[in-house]
């Protein structure tokens, strides 16, 4: 579901274990860039097994279910129903270190897994209600998101991870699978496979370029085929809307990275765009969202994020250290894997023309430090900024909807947690909720959380005991 390691530009290097640590804006210091490959080499050995996608974080209902909606003109910082949220139930402990694979949610049901089994949990109770083991060998990786109650795998025998599975999430059974990987072909052996799945469609990187599948059926859609590019290059796969990206980038001192756009209807190609290397260094490109298209780049030292227009012209520039703070895209961090990558769910959403993001205002007092900005995609400026209210330390974007924007603000120690809904419009007030410390530190190895079905599920990467994989509030 997540990301792995450094295959992926933007995404954490691979740890021994546990979870990217929660930092503190009242510190020193801030949450360091995401590392890059260094060399093709590497990035063979290291793949992503991701979520967010920017809107795969956002909620399959409305917010309405969690509030008494109100609006008092506050910042959300303050207003509540008056009710703590609280651990509702948590996945068995297993007695022993797990690494997961991912997690998904789709209606009614959670959905967790590692290289054994994807198991399906009733959203209200936590009862186990449906178990997907691979057909032969063990899973890979699982695909961030799903889509149309189907959710996306990979699996094989031992090191030969090479089949790509749909699986019908309302009964638990295979729809189609493709053989997407020749471990007979000593050039095709060592290639990771990229998947991303959004509306009817799932693209999967091929030896020569990508093929586009029909979700519930399997049946080929279309396919491009890059001549000139060797295929370890194609690093980055977006599907978004009517828009999938992929990057093409050498990882040598000088050269551009390739940004190519094509239409999710036909695979026509829309656009391509190059983006130069930094100064004394190789490009760095890193996905974010497909359409409307956003990327982050690296220039000199300095990162920006990028919106492009439908024809491949630059729409806005954005700095991740600029008059709104420091921006901050939240990722996790999951185990290696060598054969699967998919794209980072970042804690990030990108609607329409806006692109909403936590930033860290240091040079505020306590209460104004941690805020909910939302960025025009158009102008690259901010339409409002609003803070999360004193003793918060940190925050997560966890869902979207038509009304509005949820984040989760991670409490300093001694202090609460709190879940708090602002206006898309202006960043008013929805309402909030406090989460019960010991309910939060009881996740706090969580990577990620997933809004649904009136819950708030956490996922964790790595599972040791006394941490479940899956922690939900209610």
């Amino acid at each position: 579901m997540q990301p792995v390691g450094n295959a992926y530009p933007g995404t954490p290097p691979p740890g021994a274990g546990g979870s990217t640590p929660s930092y503190n804006p009242y510190g020193t210091g801030s949450t360091p860039p995401p590392n890059r490959p260094h060399d093709p080499a590497r990035r063979r050995l290291i793949a992503i097994l991701s979520t967010v996608v920017a809107l795969a974080l956002i909620a399959t209902g409305t917010l309405v279910w969690l509030f008494v909606i109100k609006d008092d003109g506050g910042d959300g910082s303050s207003a509540t129903d008056g009710r703590t949220m609280a651990r509702a139930w948590a996945t068995p402990d297993t007695g022993k270190s797990v690494d997961m694979l991912g997690a998904w949610t789709s209606g009614p049901r959670a959905f967790v897994g590692d290289e054994k089994a994807i198991v399906a949990y009733d959203v209200a109770d936590g009862r186990e209600v449906g178990k997907f083991t691979a057909p032969s060998g063990e899973f890979c990786g699982m695909v961030p998101r799903t889509s149309q109650d189907v959710g996306v795998a990979m699996y094989g025998a031992g090191d030969n991870c090479d089949t790509t599975v749909a699986v019908d999430l309302t009964t638990m059974r295979s729809l189609w699978e493709k053989k997407t990987k020749d471990v007979g072909n000593s050039g095709d052996r060592y290639r990771t496979v990229q998947t991303d799945v959004d509306g009817e469609l799932v693209v999967v990187t091929s030896e020569r370029g990508l093929v586009a599948y029909d979700l519930k059926t399997g049946d080929q859609r279309w396919k491009w085929d890059s001549a000139e590019s060797n295929p370890d290059e194609i690093d980055g796969l977006r599907v978004d809307g009517k828009a999938v990206l992929v990057t093409q980038t050498t990882y040598e001192e000088g050269e551009p990275a390739v940004l190519t756009a094509f239409d999710t209807a036909d695979g026509a190609r829309k656009w391509t765009k190059n983006i130069p290397a930094s100064a004394d260094s190789y490009a760095s490109l890193t996905l974010i969202h497909a359409d409307p298209a956003l990327v982050q780049i690296e220039r000199n030292g300095e990162e920006f994020f990028q919106a492009y227009d439908a024809d491949g012209n630059l729409r806005s520039e954005i700095p991740v250290r600029g008059p709104e703070g420091i921006l901050d895209l939240e990722y996790g961090q999951s185990p290696y894997d060598l054969d699967f990558s998919a794209p980072t769910r970042y804690a990030v959403v990108v609607a329409k023309d806006t692109f909403y993001i936590m930033a860290t205002r240091r040079d505020m007092g306590p209460g104004d430090v941690v805020r909910l900005v939302a960025f025009d995609l158009n102008t690259g400026k901010a339409r409002w900024s609003k803070p999360l209210g004193k003793g918060v330390g940190d925050g997560d974007i966890v869902g979207s909807d038509a009304t509005g924007v949820l984040v989760l603000g991670k409490g300093l120690p001694g202090a609460p947690g709190r879940l708090a809904a602002f206006k898309h419009e202006d960043g008013s007030s929805l309402g909030a909720r406090e989460v019960g410390g010991k309910d939060l530190l009881g996740a706090e190895d969580t990577d990620e959380w997933m809004l649904t079905e009136g819950r708030l599920v956490g996922f964790t990467w790595n599972v040791r005991p006394g941490v479940p994989s899956l922690v939900t509030l209610a």
